[in-house]
């Protein structure tokens, strides 16, 4: 008889306990600092990739077409309190990876998290671009310039060679 009356006094404490631990997550959850999850995605087939990356923290993106067939790097950001592509970029950059004419460049991109303030003068985009490609076995770093002007400016900004290093390179590991 003894045994039936413990079984709800148990009930009653595991249904304490999942309560205090429901109401402690739900204190925790509530006072810490949230961050947005945010993903950065590049889609590509066999011609062309396309990128985005971000122009001001918290703002929007600019996007990126990288044509592997000329190895053309276009794109525009987009402004939202104007509610259009207000600022274009172009930029050939088979050059950057010094590639000859007789081969087919083989190029992947990235997008970058940069640090505007260490790129010199002029307003900059946080974003950039990691290029690499497999025949010069190099990877470059670009950046953008970025003004949050309301006017569309219909001719291209240059996008800035910041960096090169070859992943060809011996070295000892």
């Amino acid at each position: 008889m003894s045994v039936t009356k413990l079984q709800p006094t148990r009930d009653r404490t595991r249904l304490a306990w999942m309560s205090i631990g429901l109401a402690a997550g739900f204190v925790l959850a509530s006072a810490l600092p949230t961050e947005p999850a945010m993903a950065q995605v590049v889609e590509s087939n066999d011609k062309f990739a396309l990128v985005a990356t971000p122009t001001i923290t918290q703002q929007s993106d600019a996007v990126f077409v990288l044509d592997y067939l000329t190895g053309r790097l276009v794109g525009a950001a987009y402004n939202p309190n104007v509610g259009k592509f207000t600022q274009f970029y172009a930029r050939n950059i088979a050059g950057d990876f010094e590639l000859s004419g007789d081969g087919t460049p083989n190029f992947v991109i990235l997008p970058a998290f940069l640090n505007p303030q260490t790129r010199g003068a002029g307003p900059a985009a946080v974003g950039g671009l990691y290029i690499g490609e497999m025949t010069s076995g190099k990877v470059n770093v670009y950046g953008l310039p970025y003004g949050n002007a309301a006017r569309v400016n219909p001719a291209p900004a240059a996008i800035a060679l910041l960096d090169q290093f070859s992943f060809r390179q011996s070295t000892e590991l």
